[in-house]
């Protein structure tokens, strides 16, 4: 029974590299670039100062060990597609994780390589996901569908070395937290 799926998802994988493969992108204009302002005539540089040029920044997402999960999602081996429900839908539906759904939301991989399905992106320039989230196992982190050169095909979407897909669908089997 897992032939026919290994197979459609192989023919699938083979079908967006190839595609990959034939997509030229233009480069994006680059801003020239300005001069910063001279130092301060009244800096002096021999004498230290105790003090931070700039505030440290703000972390702008939870550290990867902090990430609030309301339970996991093991990726079923196959491909499939269609419609696909909530994250919501799929931790309150009553066959748990005996039976495999398909899942939407916003499907990313986090700086240390983790992978989690979010409800929703809450701010892209961040980025910040809303819940309920799942963290995604069994699903490659690297190779052709993170590919950034291939963004605008794939819909991937970076910021601050997170790289999301804002339409992302897993099949999966449920464990809730």
């Amino acid at each position: 029974m897992n032939h026919p799926f290994r197979s459609i998802l192989a023919v699938s994988i083979i079908a967006v590299v190839l595609a990959a493969c034939g997509t030229t992108a233009d480069s994006p204009s680059s801003e020239p670039l300005t001069p910063s302002q001279p130092a301060s005539p009244e800096a002096n540089p021999s004498e230290p100062s105790d003090s931070p040029s700039e505030a440290p920044a703000e972390p702008s997402a939870p550290a990867d060990d902090e990430r609030e999960v309301d339970g996991t999602i093991t990726v079923y081996p196959g491909a499939v597609s269609g419609p696909g429900g909530s994250i919501q839908e799929a931790l309150d539906s009553p066959s748990g994780g005996d039976l495999p759904s398909l899942v939407n939301g916003v499907l990313f991989r986090d700086t240390d390589g983790r992978i989690f399905l979010a409800t929703s992106v809450t701010d892209a320039a961040a980025p910040t996901f809303g819940g309920p989230m799942l963290e995604v196992l069994e699903y490659p982190n690297e190779g052709p569908m993170w590919d950034m050169d291939n963004a605008e095909m794939l819909g991937l979407e970076e910021a601050k070395g997170i790289v999301f897909q804002p339409n992302g669908q897993i099949l999966g089997t449920i464990e809730a937290s």
